[in-house]
């Protein structure tokens, strides 16, 4: 909307406040959907007096609309006083904590994909606090992830940071990694990342969870040499590590590998692009 229709809204809604004329409650939410995306929280204030005043039933149900307020800050560029708003609802509503993680899972989406630095560091502040404080980690998880598996160097080199830092992040990669890799695999087809998250399992000394991943893409890779996207050269790396490392492929998987070598071509391995990369979810 342009400056002019904002400020003629603003007037109309301040006249209904004050004459308290009812507006229905889908339009109302329209409204806090739209300012709160367009990065206007003076607006999300506005309707938030008119909605305590005219329907205050509405205001307590939807919990002062205050999840609209700490987004139109965030989408500002404010992410301190968006967060510290999300923080405030956290701790006020514990009913809704549920609600308010799925808010923050998606101020994290938009601010590592936009590139915004300067909210990363805000951003990795308070998944920390939820972590430490609460004992939350699915915005930190979330917020690892999303690093994680991106393609820019210094989200990487922060997702490297957060597994550093927090020792609840290392039991949940520790438990979770095999799962992680199959999914960044599939919707992705991101090697990359497993490849580093390989590094870090060794780094952390995870054996174990470095050996199940180490599987998923020697399965992975071999999947796609069926699809005629050979990569013999890569499963040939892969047998190789885990004979440096003393860890052994199943039966099965060195049957499939043995099949490869007869059947494989020195064809380049063609790089497998997806259309399009999906966004993450997760379940805990």
């Amino acid at each position: 909307m342009s400056k002019n229709r904002n400020r003629q809204l603003e007037t109309l809604v301040r006249e209904m406040k004050n004459k308290r004329q009812f507006m229905n409650e889908e339009t109302l939410k329209k409204l806090f959907k739209h300012y709160s995306l367009d990065g206007k929280p003076e607006m999300i204030i506005i309707l938030q007096k008119y909605c305590a005043n005219v329907d205050p039933n509405l205001y307590q149900r939807n919990v002062e609309f205050l999840h609209y307020l700490a987004k139109a800050h965030c989408f500002k560029g404010n992410s301190e006083r968006g967060l510290s708003i999300l923080t405030h609802c956290y701790r006020k509503y514990e009913g809704y904590r549920s609600f308010y993680r799925l808010i923050f899972r998606e101020l994290i989406q938009d601010s590592v994909l936009n590139r915004s630095e300067a909210s990363l560091i805000v951003f990795k502040k308070y998944v920390l606090d939820f972590s430490e404080q609460w004992s939350d980690h699915y915005p930190l998880i979330c917020f690892w992830y999303i690093c994680w598996s991106s393609n820019w160097f210094s989200d990487q080199m922060l997702s490297n940071e957060l597994l550093e830092t927090s020792e609840a992040l290392q039991d949940i990669i520790r438990d979770k990694a095999m799962a992680f890799s199959i999914t960044v695999l599939n919707n992705d087809y991101n090697e990359d990342a497993v490849l580093r998250l390989l590094q870090n399992l060794l780094k952390h000394k995870m054996m174990e969870e470095y050996s199940k991943v180490l599987q998923v893409l020697f399965n992975y890779k071999c999947k796609y040499n069926i699809m005629k996207n050979r990569d013999v050269r890569g499963c040939t790396e892969i047998v190789r590590n885990c004979q440096s490392l003393g860890i052994s492929l199943s039966s099965d998987q060195q049957g499939r590998y043995i099949t490869l070598l007869i059947n494989g071509s020195e064809d380049k391995p063609e790089k497998f692009i997806p259309d399009k990369t999906k966004l993450f979810k997760f379940k805990f």
